[in-house]
């Protein structure tokens, strides 16, 4: 009931779109009339995806506190769109540009560039979209028992997406954008709370991160969920403590703690600031208006709404897993009340509820004597098991839902009175039906996984509140279309006017060019859905690439927006440059070559470095250096100041307020540096010992959490100085003449006259 009801306003809202769409400013940028409150609303859903909703508490529940950091892109996004939509826009409005394409085109008055943002703009649209697609098909196998398979459940829901993207173009996008960022945002808080409430309250979870420390430490980090011990911090464990401010390693999976280092964390925070200088966020900038909407989203919506469930709530559902049986190992020492008795209440998904040992205990006696379950009721043990049936389902889908059943119930069984599940006695194994040995080792040995908590969260409510767990769903669900939904559209837009437009049919009609979008959203979705459904190792290889690839936009956007002296075959060979060297650090670079023979002497992400930060470095070096030999045309140099004389006699601060940069400059620096980069270190044991939990005296939490909320509400002041007191995202003073719509048919102005 609440999918149709969801699909009902995505089609609705499909419907109204293709109504509105006359021309191909109508379609591809909305006709540039998109309400504050809905661009508002609609960026913030394209920014956070369903990886945050599901991918984000995973990995710290994997990682621990410090992957947590990771938690700043809730202001490093928008701080990417800070630095450049409202300039973007600014230049779009006054020579009517539709894509990023024809603006760097006429620019830098080259296509090599308009082709280098075709390849970027793909390489993020369609393996992004085939994580999204992909993500949603898992969460529906999950929810519905493995009712429907992984494949099925991906193409069915993609044709919604499809429908009323291809129908509507942007301006429908933005209208359910602005619906599923509520959803988005609510089911985060929910789950958070569901979690809360399942560990036993804030006391509890705070006991429960006390007894992660003292078991990593008491394990030396050796469990199947570890980040391992740190070094350099007195035997901290990764749990509580970031790994050190650079690890000399020849790949990042050889760090000793974890990955997760100072520059790692700033390096990552530039490749997820890459999602607003994707050039599908120029597409957004040109849809507005005016820049009204980017100080309060880039302000108060991202950093301060977003960022405090982040913050919060998406650490409470990873980090209380851990208590809620999660955690096999840390689990199995519960039981072994090897923290005592404090820590035993904390068997919450792993122990039934005392309703319910009774039949616990008939489990275990039918085993011990070599009975069969069959006949027995097991469902109301299900919900206390973490959910894991839908996971063995996913695994072993030979296997039906009471097969399953009874395995919970035997590893219950052992559970219950202290034996690890994994030294079960064979002869349990052989009264369970069929061969479920593996099924088993499976379950007890599972590491649960980054995209599985979350599902395996919602299906604790399946007994208890399965409206709930359903309305949960589609927020999931919601969380996952959003991102991809927009990407298709804008994407779609390129193509049709820097590829069609441009090279095939230039001088097509707005009819021609509102049909081709619709063909090449298709192209996108079926290829997506085509290497999501055949390569899926492979499209987790090219999900890597997305956002470091967006990041390489930083440098022509920085060109555009601040520096006229960067000239077109610097921005063109850094660019290329930054395209090669984040392929040569992630896998699919590295695995290419080795196909080819040659071996390089590093992996993924080396000195804890990624592959944003190495592509982002090289690509300014390169184009720094090959703008400075190229300086010697004045020609080039007078076009491109055209744009700049508008940009500062529009965007410039007044002169009263110039006093304000230096100041921006120490905020901003000093923020991205000790927020979460080398200067974070400082984190670890500020607010209380990592290795002593007596010492957390806030409210019970370790100190690398404490350091990142106190961070957080300094980079709000800090988007909120950079935002309203420099004007870097406020309305210009002065109105902007238009020099150029093509719905009107006036003539583009040529920008290479003075």
């Amino acid at each position: 009931m609440f999918v149709g009801l969801y699909w009902g306003y995505c089609i609705f809202w499909g419907i109204k779109g293709y109504l509105w769409s006359r021309t191909a400013s109508d379609y591809f940028v909305a006709g540039r009339s998109v309400s504050m409150w809905v661009f508002i609303l609609a960026a913030t859903a394209t920014s956070f995806s369903g990886w945050t909703f599901v991918g984000h508490p995973g990995l710290i529940y994997e990682a621990g506190l410090q992957y947590a950091y990771a938690s700043f892109y809730s202001i490093c996004i928008p701080f990417t769109g800070m630095l450049f939509l409202k300039r973007q826009w600014m230049i779009g409005k006054r020579w009517g540009y539709v894509t990023p394409g024809e603006m760097f085109a006429d620019y830098f008055r080259t296509d090599s560039i308009r082709i280098l943002i075709l390849i970027v703009a793909l390489i993020f649209a369609v393996p992004y979209l085939g994580i999204q697609l992909r993500a949603s098909g898992f969460l529906f196998h999950v929810l519905t028992d493995g009712w429907m398979g992984v494949e099925i459940g991906m193409w069915l829901l993609s044709a919604v997406v499809l429908f009323y993207v291809a129908s509507g173009g942007l301006r429908a996008v933005a209208y359910v954008d602005a619906a599923q960022a509520v959803l988005l945002m609510a089911g985060i808080f929910v789950i958070g709370i569901v979690a809360l409430y399942y560990i036993g309250g804030w006391n509890n979870f705070t006991h429960v991160i006390a007894g992660l420390v003292e078991w990593e430490t008491a394990t030396g980090g050796a469990g199947e969920i570890s980040p391992g011990m740190v070094p350099g911090d007195s035997g901290a464990s990764g749990y509580v403590a970031i790994p050190g401010a650079i690890q000399w390693v020849g790949a990042a999976a050889n760090a000793q703690g974890g990955v997760w280092t100072g520059v790692m964390n700033i390096t990552y925070m530039l490749a997820l600031g890459g999602i607003m200088a994707s050039p599908s966020f120029t597409m957004w900038a040109f849809s507005n208006q005016n820049p009204r909407p980017f100080a309060p989203q880039q302000t108060w919506m991202s950093p301060l709404g977003v960022g405090a469930l982040m913050f919060t709530f998406l650490a409470i559902q990873a980090m209380a897993t851990h208590g809620l049986g999660g955690n096999t190992e840390f689990a199995k020492d519960i039981f072994s009340d090897q923290y005592g008795e404090e820590l035993a209440e904390y068997r919450t998904l792993f122990e039934p509820g005392a309703e319910h040992r009774g039949l616990v205990d008939e489990v275990r006696q039918r085993l011990d004597a070599g009975e069969s379950l069959d006949g027995m009721n097991l469902s109301p043990l299900v919900p206390s098991a973490v959910m894991q049936r839908g996971m063995i389902q996913a695994e072993h889908p030979e296997l039906n839902r009471q097969e399953v059943e009874q395995v919970i119930a035997a590893g219950l069984a052992a559970l219950s009175i202290g034996e690890d599940p994994r030294n079960m006695d064979p002869d349990w194994l052989a009264a369970l039906p069929g061969d479920l040995e593996r099924a088993w080792l499976d379950l007890s040995l599972d590491r649960g996984g980054d995209s599985e908590l979350v599902p395996q969260l919602l299906n604790m409510l399946e007994a208890a509140a399965p409206w709930l767990a359903a309305l949960l769903a589609v927020c999931a669900l919601a969380a996952m279309q959003s991102t991809g939904a927009a990407y298709m559209s804008t994407t779609s837009g390129m193509f049709t006017r820097d590829l069609l437009r441009r090279y095939i049919m230039p001088n097509a009609s707005n009819q021609t060019q509102v049909v081709a979008g619709r063909i090449f959203v298709t192209i996108l979705v079926l290829a997506a859905l085509t290497v999501a459904t055949v390569t899926t190792d492979a499209l987790v290889l090219l999900g890597g690439l997305a956002t470091a690839m967006g990041t390489q936009m930083w440098v022509p956007l920085a060109a555009i927006c601040f520096f006229p002296w960067l000239t077109r075959p610097g921005v063109v060979w850094g660019l290329s440059v930054g395209i090669i060297a984040v392929l040569m650090t992630e896998n699919l670079g590295i695995d290419l070559l080795a196909a080819m023979g040659v071996d390089v002497p590093w992996g993924r992400w080396p000195l804890t470095i990624h592959s944003a930060g190495w592509g982002l470095v090289l690509n300014a070096l390169v184009a720094v250096i090959v703008s400075a030999m190229t300086q010697n045309n004045k020609e080039d140099y007078d076009h491109r100041m055209t744009v700049h004389a508008f940009l500062r006699e529009h965007a410039s601060l007044p002169a009263e307020k110039r006093h304000l940069i230096p100041i921006a400059f120490t905020i901003v620096i000093g923020w991205w540096i000790f927020a979460f980069g080398p200067g974070a270190l400082l984190g670890n044991w500020v607010f209380g010992d990592p290795t002593n939990p007596d010492t957390w005296w806030f409210f019970g939490l370790p100190s690398i959490w404490v350091w990142q909320l106190l961070w957080w509400v300094i980079g709000i002041y800090m988007m909120w100085f950079t935002c309203y007191k420099c004007e870097m995202s406020t309305v210009p003073e002065k109105e902007i003449e238009v020099l150029f719509d093509e719905d009107q048919g006036k003539a583009r102005y040529d920008v290479s006259r003075p």
